[in-house]
């Protein structure tokens, strides 16, 4: 048999319903008491509300975060993408420029055995001259002058 709802609206109902005891709810009478049930309704209908307006906002949470998400994250990428073509069109330019800096430095200039002894008497007499600051580039150039006049030598 199906238990059914209690009518509220019948005030002779329920002015003529008895309170119920502890002696009452307890007796093995067939089912559970209507005021357990009511109370149980009660609170599966609170705990049903509660949790329905946690997922509504957590959803309105996330969303919100979602939007935050677009409305920052679209520009910042764009923002990366510009500055990562500007980067790599400088990396560009630097090597090209780089490589044609190495380029002109391979090129080999020709001197002849006196003009490289003249220039190396010219860097010998400018090393008991020099400066402390400039005494490292002169004794690599008299080295590098120097093999090369030992090169043409041999």
């Amino acid at each position: 048999m199906i238990a059914m709802a209690p009518n509220f609206t019948d005030s002779a109902n329920w002015v003529d319903d008895e309170i119920p005891t502890l002696a009452g709810l307890s007796d093995g009478g067939g089912g559970r008491p209507r005021v357990l049930q009511e109370v149980a309704l009660l609170a599966a209908i609170l705990v049903g509300v509660i949790l329905l307006v946690g997922a509504i906002l957590l959803q309105t949470a996330y969303h919100a975060l979602l939007l935050l998400g677009i409305w920052f994250g679209l520009p910042s990428l764009f923002l990366a993408k510009a500055v990562g073509r500007r980067a790599l069109a400088g990396v560009k330019r630097a090597r090209r420029v780089s490589s044609a800096r190495s380029d002109r430095s391979r090129q080999g200039v020709g001197f002849t055995f006196d003009e490289l002894a003249l220039i190396y008497r010219s860097l010998q007499a400018a090393r008991t001259l020099a400066l402390p600051q400039q005494d490292e580039l002169l004794e690599d150039t008299l080295e590098v002058v120097d093999r090369s006049l030992s090169s043409l030598a041999h």
